[in-house]
């Protein structure tokens, strides 16, 4: 699901990944067992720097956000 996509914006983040990073394939099922509020991680459309979809997927950590999401975490774990 996840191969080689970082968003523009988050390439400018403190430890995003650049171009010669090689990221880790994520499975459905392994993305899946991450539905918890002690480990929560999301998939999101990656997009290139004109903000075009790839037609790839990141994989993003959100366990610390979820508890603070307006929302509460249960939207976001349910997603």
């Amino acid at each position: 699901m996840c191969k080689n996509n970082v968003p523009a914006a988050d390439a400018k983040l403190k430890g995003a990944a650049t171009a010669s990073t090689v990221l880790k394939t994520i499975s459905k099922s392994e993305l899946a067992s991450h539905n918890t509020p002690r480990s929560a991680w999301c998939a999101v459309h990656s997009t290139d720097a004109s903000g075009k979809y790839t037609g790839g997927h990141v994989v993003l950590d959100i366990t610390s956000f979820a508890s603070k999401h307006p929302g509460g975490d249960l939207i976001l774990l349910a997603a």
